[in-house]
């Protein structure tokens, strides 16, 4: 190989390692994509900006919203290429926003997304009561139970005659299609009204009649006093079912505390007479001495 031969084939060699070496600019770029959806409880829509790393490098970006009219937003930095990121943030109905995307001071993306009129929503809900008695307690167990029928999650306000104020708990953040109990024990002979509020907007109205007490003996199943109740004797004791009831023993027993005395003649019929165990045996067999020694005299 000549001498400017050689010199050629090792300038080309040198220069190929420095160009090799040499940095070259990456060209970087990105995507936009817009999607919004309405938040009842912030009344506000939800707006998603996603961003999505389509170049080759990691990538630093910046976000500009023509509703906020600025760099506002994080997590832009050391996007991995190929990966995509979401920014969230609320706005306002009615509105069209500008949403643009940058690398530096080159723009690489522009969207727009329009948000219609804030939709309709409903608050509503409604009451339902029941009743049960409680033996143990000697009272009724009401419950009353809120369902959410509107569209939103809501807080109600709940009001009862029998207490005469707010005053239960557990009526906050109720979600739409969704049901609460309130639970309270009240006295017997009484009409309890029931009111449910959205604020000061009366929502339902409801009324319970707790009827006359009903025995506390677990046996009875009957309802509380019924027509025609203050004739009928059940038991056939003397004492009409209105009077049983009264005095608190089973129209359906002639012996409601099982002791071996009628109601009717019992001082005491729904308590149990105390007996001593053996008494009768100790008077029979006292009676017996006696008889004897009356004869051997």
């Amino acid at each position: 190989m000549k001498k400017y031969q050689l010199r050629i084939f090792l300038i080309g060699i040198i220069t190929a390692l420095v160009i090799s070496n040499l940095p070259f600019a990456v060209a970087s770029s990105g995507t936009l994509s817009l999607s919004s959806s309405w938040d009842n409880n912030q009344n506000e829509y939800l707006v998603t900006a996603t961003v999505t790393n389509t170049g080759s490098q990691t990538t630093t970006y910046k976000t500009w919203d023509s509703s906020s009219n600025g760099w506002t937003y994080s997590g832009m930095s050391n996007v991995a290429a190929g990966s995509s990121v979401d920014i969230k943030f609320y706005r306002s109905a009615d509105q069209t926003i500008t949403f643009k995307l940058y690398d530096g001071s080159t723009l690489l993306d522009t969207k727009q997304i329009t948000l219609p009129t804030a939709p309709t929503t409903s608050i509503s809900g409604t009451l339902s009561l029941s009743s049960s008695w409680d033996n143990n307690q000697n009272e009724y167990l009401v419950t009353a139970t809120v369902t959410n029928t509107g569209s939103q999650t809501t807080t109600y306000k709940t009001w009862d005659s029998s207490s005469n104020g707010w005053t239960y708990s557990g009526m906050s953040n109720v979600a739409a299609g969704s049901s609460v109990d309130i639970k309270f024990y009240r006295s017997a002979d009484q009409t309890i009204t029931f009111k449910l509020y959205d604020g000061s907007t009366l929502l339902d109205t409801k009324q319970i009649t707790l009827l006359t007490t009903l025995t506390s003996d677990p046996t009875v199943t009957t309802s509380p006093m019924e027509s025609g109740d203050e004739q009928l004797d059940s038991d056939g004791d003397g004492w009409s079912n209105e009077k049983e009831r009264l005095v608190g023993t089973n129209p359906y027993s002639v012996d409601s505390d099982n002791d071996g005395i009628n109601d009717p003649q019992d001082s005491n019929p729904t308590v149990p007479e105390k007996k001593i165990p053996g008494f009768e045996a100790v008077l029979a067999i006292f009676g017996l001495i006696i008889m004897y020694l009356i004869r051997s005299q």
